[in-house]
């Protein structure tokens, strides 16, 4: 599976707990790994570019930006939680929007 040319594999969630582990199994697959962070500047998120991941800006609560980082990726990595205030229907609305951005990017797999 592993190619110089092979499309990235998108992880939403790259810098928590189960993010980071499907990042890390990727990996060890060969797989590319694009992660998308809400901040690229921050330590989580350079720890994953020094693992060799492409870490681009994107956030749930906009549309456009995880259309951009979905573009041109081979697949999509994503795990849904009803942290925060708006508890499970906030988890709902976010999981649309994720799904509405990979549907917009033609993302040929979700996860």
């Amino acid at each position: 599976m592993t190619s110089t040319h092979q499309s990235p594999v998108a992880v939403i969630g790259a810098t928590g707990q189960q993010g980071r582990s499907a990042v890390d199994a990727l990996h060890d697959l060969g797989v590319p790994v694009r992660a998308l962070v809400r901040n690229p500047d921050s330590p989580a998120a350079q720890a994953l570019r020094a693992t060799g991941a492409e870490v681009v800006q994107a956030d749930q609560e906009d549309s456009q930006s995880l259309t951009d980082g979905l573009t041109d990726v081979a697949a999509l990595f994503y795990m849904t939680t009803f942290e925060g205030p708006e508890g499970p229907a906030g988890e709902v609305r976010r999981g649309h929007a994720v799904a509405e951005a990979a549907a917009r990017a033609e993302v040929p797999h979700v996860v």
